[in-house]
């Protein structure tokens, strides 16, 4: 059943692309591409700093959940670029899994990735759906 949602929500994302391919986006109409690119950049370059620093410090099962905090974080000046105010949330329930994952890793068998995975998986996908009834309903 999962598997046939994320086909169903992949085929329609490809199908809004190609239809829509040739508007203006909220970076180019308002001449945020600029901002955008910086706070990528400035995510990976942390992310990656931080990973690599746990991984030498042998702690490398907490990268995961914090790459999932780097992305969440990073949401939050996203919803002032593309002026959407949900992806507060999602920054936030992106922190939350974060935290409950090192929380969760200390007591069960699986590894943080799996966890983070699942919790960051559901969410990008909610997220998704909430998006295209919005879509839909506009």
């Amino acid at each position: 059943m999962l598997v046939r949602l994320r086909f169903l929500l992949g085929v329609l994302g490809i199908y809004l692309i190609f239809n829509y391919q040739d508007e203006a986006s909220v970076l180019t109409a308002n001449g945020l591409s600029t901002w955008y690119y910086i706070i990528v950049i400035i995510e990976f370059f942390i992310g990656g700093i931080g990973a690599h620093l746990l991984y030498n410090k042998k702690l490398d099962s907490y990268i995961s959940p914090w790459i999932c905090l780097i992305v969440g974080i990073h949401f939050s000046p996203l919803a002032f670029i593309f002026q959407e105010p949900t992806m507060h949330l999602l920054a936030l329930l992106f922190v939350a899994t974060s935290i409950v994952t090192i929380k969760r890793m200390k007591v069960i068998s699986y590894r943080a990735s799996a966890i983070t995975g699942l919790g960051a998986g559901s969410i990008l996908l909610c997220f998704a759906l909430f998006n295209i009834i919005r879509l839909f309903i506009a």
